[in-house]
């Protein structure tokens, strides 16, 4: 399980066969005003993400603490997503740009950025075999799809985590992870009903949903855990 915090952070944590799209090459970031509607440390290219790290208490201790909220961990990769009336921007977490998941996804966002006039999503990007499992890219979602006799494509998922900035709320990264993670949530359902490729996460903040979340986590097979100190703020890298 790993464990997400910033400076304010809470607690004692020392704490047939289907088609494969292709991924264009990562380009440099756009040279353009179409981004000034963010500030300059907020734009595709320059935003850093906050990294979780290897948790240094026990799984027990992140549960039972009410300063902790908890995320199931996707197998996929981090992307956050930049968005405006007109135009998206997808960054990796090593600050490359790249191309949109899907177009699916690319348009909903479009439409929302059009009602909402911008925002700024921390998100992971992943693809889904038959029968629900994660993987990293469509190539070995479809190689398992092959080895279960599934003649599907795989499908594609954008998994919203936070948000980092929204119009009227502005700077996010200013404000609490409980903040960030319930307006990404907001956001994400509103996408959801565009296309089912992009999800909000379950959050989990009492002791008994997290344990219930732990355990899903488990049984599914999936990576783990993130718990993230509520009163946190962003705080780059794994710092």
């Amino acid at each position: 399980h790993l464990v997400e915090f910033g400076i304010n952070a809470i607690g004692d944590a020392p704490a047939r066969q289907a088609q494969v799209s292709v991924q264009s090459p990562a380009v440099s970031a756009p040279e353009t005003d179409t981004w000034d509607v963010f500030p300059k440390d907020m734009r595709p290219g320059h935003l850093i993400t906050m990294q979780p790290t290897n948790a240094s208490q026990s799984r027990e201790f992140y549960i039972n603490h009410p300063g902790y909220g908890c995320q199931g961990k996707r197998d996929g990769n981090r992307l956050v997503v930049f968005a405006r009336d007109g135009a998206t921007e997808y960054q990796s977490r090593s600050r490359k740009l790249r191309a949109a998941p899907s177009r699916a996804i690319n348009l909903a966002l479009l439409n929302e950025a059009y009602k909402q006039d911008g925002y700024i999503l921390d998100c992971e990007v992943w693809y889904a075999d038959a029968e629900g499992g994660e993987h990293r890219t469509a190539e070995q979602a479809a190689g398992t799809n092959r080895a279960l006799g599934k003649n599907t494509s795989p499908q594609t998922r954008l998994t919203v985590f936070s948000a980092l900035y929204t119009s009227g709320t502005v700077n996010l990264l200013h404000h609490t992870a409980l903040a960030r993670i319930e307006r990404g949530r907001e956001i994400a359902e509103a996408l959801n009903k565009l296309t089912p490729e992009i999800e909000p996460i379950c959050t989990a903040y009492t002791t008994e949903d997290k344990v219930a979340l732990c355990k899903k986590q488990a049984d599914e097979g999936r990576e783990g855990e993130v718990f993230y100190a509520l009163s946190s703020r962003w705080l780059p890298g794994k710092s």
